[in-house]
């Protein structure tokens, strides 16, 4: 995931009234403890706090937007190693896949903190095939995040929380240089007694066997640059 800017909910009224808040340079904390920062950017209307619904009723901008626990995280276009990453992850799972299930670049996820939108999903098929604007996190089997230089606490804390909060089986990290040796990495970890527990690392340019939940094999450092 990408850089991101929070967006907390206007400061008067309430979710049955629509407010038109201008977005101010700020500092907040919100209920999990974190810190973000708000971004003058637009006008919108929106209720308080941020909503599914709201959120939609955005216009399309280019930009990333998912909702955290009432606030609104708006994050940049990816950069281009991180969609080629993203895109040889869905390449490699979806041949690997078998036909009652689906692999999705950047769709929402409906969790109970709010919608996120994971860099890959791994759903059941006749829930996608059947699905308009989101995913129920139900229907959602893994989760991938790849981890960007400015959303490590976010991808690898916040996200990892709200995933296990919803019940997701499979969550994957994928950081492409921020490493021990400079290698891509992906660590797959499981769903158990409500938090996710690290099963399988895989480093750099070894093949791995990885299950999400499906087996797939995959070679951590053919996730950037020319594959050999």
């Amino acid at each position: 995931m990408c850089s991101t800017s929070a967006y907390g909910g206007s400061a008067s009224g309430g979710p049955a009234s629509a407010a038109r808040a201008t977005l101010r340079r700020t500092v907040r904390r919100s209920s999990r403890g974190r810190e973000a920062v708000r971004t003058v950017r637009t006008q919108v209307a929106h209720a308080d706090p941020w909503t599914t619904e709201a959120l939609y009723a955005l216009p399309e901008d280019g930009m990333r937007h998912e909702l955290l626990d009432g606030t609104l995280l708006v994050s940049p276009p990816p950069s281009v190693p991180h969609q080629l990453a993203a895109r040889r992850l869905v390449a490699a799972l979806g041949a690997a896949a078998p036909p009652d299930i689906e692999v999705l670049e950047a769709v929402g996820v409906a969790v109970p903190a709010g919608l996120l939108v994971p860099d890959v999903v791994v759903a059941r098929a006749a829930a996608v095939h059947g699905a308009l604007r989101n995913l129920a996190a139900a229907d959602v089997l893994a989760v991938v995040e790849i981890v960007s230089p400015s959303s490590r606490t976010q991808d690898r804390r916040w996200k990892p929380e709200a995933y296990a909060e919803a019940g997701i089986g499979v969550f994957v990290r994928v950081e492409l240089t921020d490493t021990a040796d400079g290698e891509p990495e992906i660590t797959v970890s499981e769903l158990i007694d409500g938090g996710y527990l690290a099963v399988t690392v895989a480093r750099g340019a070894r093949p791995s066997e990885l299950r999400l939940p499906f087996p797939v094999v995959l070679v951590p450092g053919e996730l950037r640059g020319p594959v050999p």
